[in-house]
């Protein structure tokens, strides 16, 4: 059984997961952000329409965690999820005829905004909260109505043993992202809106 793994500074790690609804040609994709021992500084959960494959599903997603890297100004990241086929051809140089080419295209776009990037494949049991925070955002309806308490839960459940201190620094907005962090010289840890 393989847990998810902490980063090492001064990398960010960015653990995305995808569900795909073929028959109504939608998405949902789930990006968990951390730092250090699975202190987590941001969340965001997006439902994609008029979605044509799985392929797609996952490229999109690796896309939308590279961008929520660059616009919340990281430099160096790790993004982690369990699609093999995307994560290598994120890795390679080379031109693809697949239909996922653009978004491939996208994805090495946005790496070159970052100082360093590197995409790793881990399995499902290792990418659980991510897997979980896609599965409660689409039962949820527009995906980004979950509550504090269910995320806490599920970011603990797949932490358990790393930091016990870590485990409860989890929220999420009704929409957009929520990020943890020290943004004022009187409070530490102040969650922020970003829209």
């Amino acid at each position: 059984f393989e847990r998810w793994r902490p980063p090492e500074e001064p990398y960010i790690k960015i653990n995305v997961d995808t569900a795909f609804y073929v028959h109504i040609s939608k998405s949902c994709s789930g990006i968990i952000v951390r730092y250090g021992r699975s202190r987590t500084i941001a969340e965001k959960v997006t439902v994609n329409e008029s979605i044509l494959s799985a392929f797609t599903v996952e490229a999109i997603a690796c896309l939308q965690a590279l961008r929520l890297g660059v616009d919340l100004n990281f430099k160096r990241v790790v993004v982690e999820g369990d699609y093999l086929s995307v994560i290598n051809k994120a890795n390679l140089s080379c031109v693809d005829r697949l239909a996922i080419e653009a978004y491939i295209q996208d994805i090495r776009t946005e790496q070159r905004r970052l100082r360093e990037c590197e995409f790793v494949y881990v399995s499902q049991e290792a990418n659980k909260s991510t897997y979980l925070l896609v599965q409660e955002g689409w039962s949820r309806g527009d995906g980004l109505n979950l509550e504090h308490s269910y995320l806490e839960e599920m970011v603990a459940l797949n932490c358990r043993g790393v930091s016990e201190d870590d485990e409860a620094s989890v929220a999420m907005a009704s929409k957009g992202i929520l990020v943890k962090g020290d943004f004022s010289e009187g409070e530490k840890d102040d969650w922020i809106f970003l829209e």
